[in-house]
C-alpha cells in the first residue's frame, strides 16, 4: 500500500457518514512515515458517525498513527473497537467517540478469530484472477496471514486454491516430501478448511499439484501451541 502518496491509509474516511459500517478488514503493507504521515486507518478531518470495528493491521512500526483519529476539532462520533495491530500509536480521541486501544501483536501472528477476518477480507474468490500471481502467489492467497492456534484447534479456515487437482498441506518449513501425520495435514485443492497439525510447532502452508510438484510455500506461518 501507499508506494507513491502518503497522508493516507488503507481505509480512508472524510466527512459525516451516518450509518457507515467498515468492519473486519485486513490491512497489510502500510510503510513508515519517512516521507510523510502514514496510517493504518485514516479517519480524516470531519469524519463522523462511522463504525470501524475488528480491523487487523499488519503495518510498519514507524507509521504516524495506527488509527488516525486524533482530535483536530471537526471529528466526532466514531466507534472503533477491537483493533489488532502490529503497533499501538494513537493520538487524542475526538469528542463523543468510543475507540479501543489497539491490541498489539508485534509479530503479526494473529489469534484464530482475527485470522478469520483476514481470510474473509480482500478480493472475492470469483475475481481472484484480477490479482497477478506475481503479486499474490497461490499459497499466499490460500493462507493469507499468520495464525496462532491453541492446542486442540481441530481445523483452520483457508481459501480454495481453485484447482481440484491440487492438494494443500500444513508442514514444517522447507518440506519437500509430504506424508500425513502429526506434523503434516492435507486437504483437497478446493477445500476451504484444513486440519491443524497436532504436534506443537511452527508450520507453513504448501500447495502441491497433481504430479506432486510443490507450487509454493506460504509466507505466513501457523504456530500451534503446546
Amino acid at each position: 500500500m501507499m508506494t507513491r502518496l502518503h497522508d493516507s491509509g488503507a481505509v480512508y474516511t472524510l466527512g459525516q457518514m451516518p450509518g457507515t459500517v467498515i468492519n473486519e478488514n485486513y490491512v497489510k503493507g502500510i510503510p513508515n512515515n519517512s516521507s510523510g504521515p502514514t496510517y493504518g486507518l485514516h479517519n480524516d478531518e470531519g469524519s463522523a458517525y462511522i463504525t470501524e470495528n475488528d480491523s487487523v493491521l499488519d503495518i510498519d512500526k514507524g507509521v504516524t498513527y495506527t488509527i488516525n483519529c486524533e482530535d483536530y476539532g471537526a471529528k466526532h462520533d466514531l466507534t472503533i473497537l477491537r483493533t489488532y495491530a502490529t503497533v499501538n500509536k494513537m493520538g487524542k480521541n475526538p469528542p463523543t467517540s468510543t475507540i479501543d486501544t489497539p491490541v498489539v501483536v508485534a509479530d503479526a501472528v494473529w489469534p484464530v478469530t482475527q485470522y478469520g477476518f483476514c481470510v474473509n477480507s480482500g478480493v472475492e474468490d470469483k475475481w481472484r484472477s484480477v490479482v497477478p500471481s506475481s503479486v499474490l502467489p497461490i499459497q499466499d492467497y490460500v493462507f493469507p496471514a499468520s495464525c496462532s492456534a491453541p492446542k486442540g484447534t481441530a481445523t483452520l479456515t483457508i481459501r480454495s486454491s481453485g484447482d481440484a487437482g491440487n492438494t494443500v498441506w500444513f508442514a514444517p518449513a522447507g518440506t519437500t516430501a509430504f506424508t500425513e501425520g502429526t506434523t503434516m495435514t492435507k486437504a483437497a485443492g478446493t477445500a476451504t478448511s484444513i486440519a491443524v497439525p497436532t504436534t506443537a510447532g511452527t508450520y507453513k502452508l504448501f500447495v502441491v499439484d497433481s504430479q506432486g510438484k510443490k507450487l509454493g510455500e506460504s509466507t505466513a506461518l501457523l504456530r500451534v501451541g503446546s
